[in-house]
């Protein structure tokens, strides 16, 4: 299943305390809660581009499938290495000296992505538009 569409956040489970986990600022972590954030989700021959648009900001992160892909959330920068599954991708996620877990996955028109860093699980639900 592709992945590709526009997304936009419709709620956060816990991922003020993954964004601190993840080696966040207070003031980073206070802007990445206010934000309405939207994905446009592409699929390149290899993976995913991920354009996030929060405000009047936006940047883009390329995620290859297989390889470690640097990533960037909110000012927080951490590396990802998936794997393409039948609903999205899942594989490892890296911050600071902490290690865990990270999945997407589409199920209708519901986006889901849930991190776990070290003993924090967060998840962010986007609907597609």
């Amino acid at each position: 299943m592709s992945l590709a569409g526009t997304y936009i956040l419709s709620s956060n489970e816990n991922f003020e305390a993954w964004l601190k986990a993840a080696g966040g600022s207070d003031e980073q972590v206070s802007k990445a809660m206010k934000v309405k954030l939207t994905l446009v989700i592409a699929d390149t021959a290899s993976g995913i581009t991920v354009t996030t648009k929060a405000g009047d900001k936006e940047f883009t992160n390329t995620i290859t499938y297989g390889q470690e892909s640097a990533m960037e959330v909110g000012g927080v920068k951490y590396t990802m290495n998936v794997s393409k599954t039948a609903s999205g991708y899942e594989g490892t996620i890296s911050a600071k000296d902490k290690t865990g877990k990270v999945s997407c996955s589409v199920s209708g028109s519901t986006l889901t992505r849930t991190f776990t860093l070290g003993d924090v699980t967060a998840k962010r639900i986007f609907t597609k538009q």
